[in-house]
């Protein structure tokens, strides 16, 4: 009998297939909207929520409403080959930095942001280019949260 159970369990390791968490596709997987901007040394990121787009029985004010928060906003999708596409829909851009991230690099429990920014006025500011190493802390499908490396 014990053999039959020690051949047993040798056959199931042996021909059973082991799943792992794919950490990119938690990553990648979603839009996300970002609490701080990378010059912070705290960051979460939470998932951004999908588009109501659901009109029926709205007046037209209320349509145009929901419009506008679907519009708004800060959105942040980070894609398998290394790019960020980073989107920040504001009604009066006056006094609001420009962002913009070129680039992430994922290694174990750490990612690396190539971002830059320029200070409102934009013209009379330089931009200000970095890459930041962040150690991830929290991960998983509801949150994100990164802190900057020492």
């Amino acid at each position: 009998m014990i053999k039959i159970s020690t051949l047993f369990i040798l056959l199931t390791v042996f021909f059973c297939e082991s799943q792992e968490l794919d950490s990119l596709k938690v990553l990648t997987g979603k839009d996300w909207k970002i609490s701080h901007w990378f010059e912070n040394d705290s960051i979460y990121f939470l998932p951004k929520e999908k588009p109501d787009i659901n009109y029926e029985g709205l007046s037209e004010s209320k349509i145009l409403k929901k419009k506008k928060k679907n519009l708004f906003g800060e959105k942040i999708r980070f894609k398998k080959n290394g790019i960020v596409l980073y989107t920040n829909n504001v009604f009066c851009p006056v006094g609001e930095p420009k962002k913009r991230v070129h680039s992430y690099k994922l290694e174990r429990n750490l990612i690396t942001i190539d971002f830059e920014i320029t200070k409102w006025p934009w013209r009379e500011n330089k931009v200000v280019r970095e890459k930041k190493k962040f150690k991830i802390v929290e991960w998983n499908n509801n949150k994100l949260k990164i802190i900057k490396c020492q």
